[in-house]
């Protein structure tokens, strides 16, 4: 097992500072577009705020992606990556659907949301699962030749 340096350290605690940064920022994003509408026509706004949601994921993306490849990993990380994006926000959608499916007294939505959330959380999972698999037959593969 590798030594973990002074420096290899920092380095994780910045990879997992941006994820946690990047996280925040993007589940406040809807409340900060809603009290900050768009006027009407102003599509200079509308293309600023598209832009902000591209920068906000793209550094979830690369914050991501850099803390698997500190962890040493080195097979497909960007596919890695978004396969833990997208692992982590269906797990939290589905506590955040049931709330809503709460506050709109609709026990048949709820649940409905709660079964789709639930099967992408697990679709993922097994996304990474097979991407992790391979990667370990990838490098065993490697030492034996």
């Amino acid at each position: 097992m590798a030594k973990l340096t002074f420096v290899g350290v920092v380095k994780k605690v910045l990879a997992v500072g941006g994820i946690l940064l990047f996280s925040l920022m993007l589940i406040a994003l809807p409340r900060s577009m809603q009290q900050n509408p768009a006027p009407p026509g102003d599509y200079a706004y509308l293309i600023g705020q598209m832009t902000v949601v591209v920068l906000i994921v793209a550094g979830l993306f690369y914050s991501v992606r850099w803390y698997l490849k500190l962890n040493g990993h080195t097979y497909r990380l960007a596919r890695q990556a978004w396969a833990s994006i997208l692992f982590v926000y269906a797990l939290l959608a589905t506590p955040i659907d049931a709330y809503i499916a709460l506050i709109m007294k609709s026990a048949v939505l709820g649940v409905v949301m709660a079964v789709v959330w639930a099967a992408l959380a697990f679709a993922c999972w097994r996304w990474r699962k097979r991407l992790r698999s391979e990667e370990i037959a990838a490098a065993a593969s490697k030492l034996a030749a």
